[in-house]
């Protein structure tokens, strides 16, 4: 009986002996099967990172090469939330020669480089001339009731017209475009980009004359003067060919 036991005990022994040393066997390689795969997955990455190509840097943006002159100065610097008595002393203390006027329900102001040319031409005249100039538009509220009071006046855009090229740079509180020939080529630039862009683009000691009998509306193809046209509506063209 002693005997049977022992044998069984000896088979069991031997079984569980020849079931570990098959595990082990197998456990080994699966164990070295999975640190390679994770050296393998080190190295991949640690390549992937070395020959990564960088991100594309953004677009350049369109710097000044030099101070610009008071006019272009100017455009850069006016305050768009002044209203329109501290636009007028904003433009006076620029030394800047300028002339107002009453027009379509608002106020228009012109500036230019010498007197001459910052008056307002009766009737409108072509908007492109042989010198640069700016116009800067305040409208005045419709539903307003009683006398005319300035400082009801708010502030809808401002342009820069360049005498080369054909630009016609635009800004107002809520966006700002470049138009050329009146189709519009940007509508991302803030002021001083639009200035760097410009002298990019022209010849700021140009004096050839330019011919145009106005700006083309975004809508159609009308020819409008540029005093006829706020900058609300030209605005509302473009937004509604987005």
């Amino acid at each position: 009986m002693r005997s049977i036991r022992n044998f069984i005990l000896f088979i069991t022994t031997v079984l569980f002996l020849t079931g570990c040393a098959q595990k082990a066997d197998f456990t080994e390689p699966a164990q070295e099967k999975q640190a390679f795969k994770k050296e393998e997955a080190d190295r991949q990455s640690e390549d992937g990172a070395e020959s990564e190509t960088p991100p594309a840097s953004p677009p350049e943006n369109q710097t000044l090469s030099s101070e610009p002159d008071p006019l272009r100065r100017l455009y850069i610097d006016f305050p768009q939330t002044a209203a329109y008595q501290e636009a007028i002393s904003f433009i006076e203390a620029s030394g800047m020669p300028y002339s107002e006027k009453k027009e379509n329900g608002g106020r228009l102001i012109k500036i230019a480089e010498n007197q001459a040319n910052a008056l307002i031409e009766e009737p409108c005249a072509q908007t492109f001339q042989e010198y640069d100039y700016i116009e800067i538009y305040y409208m005045y509220p419709k539903q307003h009731d009683g006398p005319e009071e300035p400082e009801q006046y708010f502030f809808t855009g401002i342009h820069y017209i360049s005498s080369e090229g054909r630009y016609q740079l635009s800004s107002h509180t809520e966006t700002s475009f470049i138009t050329k020939d009146g189709e519009v080529i940007d509508s991302q630039m803030n002021r001083r980009e639009q200035i760097g862009f410009l002298e990019n683009h022209t010849d700021s000691k140009s004096t050839t004359p330019l011919q145009s009998s106005g700006v083309v509306d975004p809508r159609g193809s009308r020819q409008m003067c540029m005093q006829a046209c706020p900058l609300g509506s030209l605005l509302a063209g473009i937004k509604n060919r987005r």
